[in-house]
């Protein structure tokens, strides 16, 4: 039997009226006349979370909540909308509406991590505090696998101010990172951008697909990096391996 809260009632049973076949990777809907077109996400997947148009992550969650500090809202806007995290980086997507763990349990939802989540090794987990708060506890995307991050197992739900400090720079890794040769640029006065200039510039992200993305992307302003030797050269030095 589907669980459903009052807030999504009377949208499913308006689903259920049109004979809506619905699944957030396979976007089909079979009207009442058995007519199959491509549907949009944002209409059918928010007719239980999110809003139509906009996203379809809360907020507002499936009991219409629209505050962060409510775990069914949480960070989900700061991951999906503002950094593109897709929903399979932390939930089993359900292919139909009925799927195994998608509406058979009362809130919460279930967090099953993959993909960028557990990249390079990381085994991350959920912990919940005093019944109401949720911590990500390692994850790759907060730093897992990195070294001096001053905030590497940040809280999922609270208010919007504390959760922007999850993703600040310095909290995942170290400011510098404390790998290689950053610590040396560090001194010098190196911007990030000298060697990170298509993902950092003018002080801030620019490509938030290239920033955590399971890779070290490295492009210099000036000069070349072999990636397979670790090694740079330019204008500031002859050819050195940047790990010794």
């Amino acid at each position: 039997m589907l669980w459903t809260s009052r807030q999504m009632l009377p949208n499913l049973l308006s689903l259920v009226g049109v004979g809506i076949i619905i699944g957030c990777t396979d976007y089909r809907a079979v009207s009442g006349d058995g007519v199959v077109s491509d549907i949009d996400r944002s209409e059918y997947c928010t007719y239980c979370h999110g809003t139509k148009g906009i996203s379809i992550a809360p907020p507002p969650d499936t009991e219409g909540n629209k505050s962060s500090i409510a775990r069914g809202v949480g960070a989900h806007k700061r991951h999906v909308d503002d950094k593109g995290i897709l929903c399979e980086t932390c939930h089993k997507v359900p292919q139909s509406l009925e799927d195994e763990g998608h509406m058979d349990s009362k809130p919460p939802a279930e967090v099953v991590f993959n993909g960028l989540a557990v990249a390079h090794g990381a085994k991350p987990s959920v912990e919940y505090v005093n019944g109401t708060t949720v911590m990500c506890k390692n994850v790759y995307c907060h730093g897992a696998v990195l070294n001096g991050g001053s905030n590497t197992t940040p809280k999922w739900n609270g208010e919007e101010e504390e959760l922007k400090t999850f993703g600040a720079c310095g909290a995942c890794h170290g400011l510098p990172p404390n790998t290689g040769k950053h610590w040396i640029h560090s001194v010098l006065g190196f911007d990030c951008s000298m060697c990170h200039k298509t993902v950092y510039q003018d002080g801030k992200i620019v490509r938030e697909d290239l920033h955590v993305n399971g890779n070290k992307d490295v492009s210099l302003s000036v000069g070349t990096y072999n990636s397979y030797l670790k090694r740079c050269s330019g204008v500031c030095h002859e050819d050195r391996s940047w790990q010794d």
